[in-house]
């Protein structure tokens, strides 16, 4: 009879290395995990704000300095 394997078993399994030196799923997290990052995305892709005070007077916190 097949085992299954428990939780503690798969936390310790060890996953192959990719084929490729750059991996672009973990490149694209390390752009948009930055936390204004997708709110100015959002803004430019959706509501096409484009002009640097738009962006701005949208999102509330956000300074000139970091934008």
């Amino acid at each position: 009879m097949a085992r299954t394997r428990t939780h503690a078993e798969d936390e310790r399994r060890i996953y192959p290395l990719l084929a490729y030196q750059a991996d672009p799923i973990r490149e694209s997290v390390k752009w948009l995990g930055r936390k204004w990052t997708l709110l100015i995305l959002r803004d430019m892709a959706f509501l096409k704000l484009t002009r640097f005070g738009q962006i701005l007077r949208n999102n509330p916190g956000l300074t000139p300095r970091v934008l």
